[in-house]
């Protein structure tokens, strides 16, 4: 229930992930948890649970990285029970959370699309994850993506709104802008901010030659 709580009403995707993460460390009694959500090609994770304490992590996952990089090439669960042994799982890794059980799953919407990761260390009991755990998370993920996806476009909303705000402005600036050289300049200006381009050319036709 109390995750259900979150994913009905949390709007921010890093503040939904911090969340997730905690209740997810309590429900599955686990020493670490984390959600990393997808951008940019990587899975991005700011804050991990420790020991029931969000803690900073800061880390873009590749596809090529830990057991993270592998649930987001094959878009399935993975079960690790030796991680020092692991080849998918770097020495560092390992040695920086010291975990000997893991267990990571996708957020996938209803496309198959990708749109972050959980992943779940050590059982607080000390025994290693099972079938019911692995079902369980991906029941969780599966309830998750809604809410990414809502969270996804609430950010997009809100850069909506920053492009019509900047369309405003250029519709005040060309009322107030005769000249054709500032005219042209603004309009790179605003043109640029609006599709979100680092910078823009622009040039006017001499109609004398």
């Amino acid at each position: 229930l109390a995750i259900a709580e979150i994913l009905a009403n949390e709007p921010d995707a890093t503040r939904l992930a911090l969340a997730l993460s905690q209740k997810i460390a309590h429900f599955f009694q686990v020493r670490r948890a984390f959600v990393g959500t997808m951008g940019d090609g990587t899975i991005a994770v700011e804050k991990v649970i420790i020991d029931g304490e969000a803690q900073p992590l800061v880390r873009h996952f590749s596809s090529k990285d830990e057991a993270v990089g592998w649930v987001m090439t094959y878009k399935r669960s993975y079960q690790c029970r030796d991680p020092r042994n692991d080849p998918r799982l770097s020495a560092a890794y390992v040695q920086k959370f010291g975990c000997k059980s893991i267990l990571t799953t996708p957020i996938l919407n209803f496309q198959n699309h990708l749109l972050g990761v959980i992943e779940v260390q050590d059982r607080c009991d000390g025994e290693h994850f099972d079938e019911n755990d692995v079902a369980l998370l991906q029941l969780v993920a599966m309830q998750s993506a809604p809410a990414f996806e809502r969270a996804h476009l609430f950010s997009k909303m809100g850069g909506w709104a920053n492009a019509v705000s900047n369309l405003l402005a250029f519709n005040a600036s060309l009322n107030r802008q005769l000249d054709p050289s500032k005219l042209i300049h603004r309009l790179t200006e605003h043109a640029t901010q609006f599709i979100g381009a680092s910078g823009g050319l622009a040039g006017l036709v001499d109609g004398t030659k």
